[in-house]
């Protein structure tokens, strides 16, 4: 995870695999989460929640 703070704006971004069922079938996509953060009269609110695909390969190492 990094965390940038500009001012009263913090920028979270989160690497990650993301695991579903779909159909039945679990399937697992790369995902890049951001969260952006204003602070307003001393308290963060959350102002966007943003799931990007990434075109890298899955990196989650599972054992089952």
């Amino acid at each position: 995870m990094t965390l940038n703070i500009i001012g009263n704006t913090a920028i979270l971004l989160n690497d990650i695999d993301l695991e579903a069922v779909v159909g039945g079938n679990t399937v697992t996509n790369p995902f890049m989460v951001t969260e952006v953060y204003v602070k307003e009269n001393g308290e963060w609110k959350m102002g966007s929640l943003t799931f990007s695909k990434l075109s890298r390969s899955v990196k989650m190492n599972k054992a089952k």
